[in-house]
């Protein structure tokens, strides 16, 4: 975490090993879930940042 602007910047390296031998197919299929999963993420944590905060 890094504070930047009076804010905290976040970020996360993910490292994913396949083997065997369907690691061919099965390697490119992680790398685009795992992307799509993480800016989910991140799109609604800037959602949250950017909301007035709750009231109860």
């Amino acid at each position: 975490m890094t504070e930047v602007n009076g804010g905290t910047r976040v970020t996360r390296t993910t490292t994913v090993t396949v083997r065997g031998y369907g690691r061919l197919a099965l390697e490119p299929a992680l790398w685009v879930g795992l992307k799509s999963v993480h800016r989910f993420v991140f799109r609604n944590w800037q959602k949250m940042a950017l909301s007035p905060p709750a009231t109860i």
